[in-house]
């Protein structure tokens, strides 16, 4: 979570609550399912979430922006 906090400072508390869930959940699915290599679990903020969130930096999403994660597998981008 400090990789996330570290770029994208102003996350609501909701938010840090959120992308702090998802290591349990995806180290409990990876063990089942393989979601992501397992031997890149430990790297999940660094490698997965923060870099799908890397769009944001660049582009400014308008309230009700719409985006559609098409079959990304892992649920990355789209999830964070």
């Amino acid at each position: 979570m400090e990789t996330i906090e570290k770029y994208f400072p102003d996350l609501s508390e909701a938010q840090r609550q959120q992308f702090d869930a998802l290591y349990p959940l995806y180290a409990d699915w990876n063990t089942k399912i393989n979601v992501i290599s397992r031997k890149d679990i430990e790297n999940l903020y660094l490698n997965h979430v923060l870099h799908s969130l890397s769009i944001a930096k660049l582009l400014s999403f308008q309230a009700g922006t719409r985006v559609m994660d098409v079959g990304t597998g892992g649920g990355f981008p789209g999830i964070p």
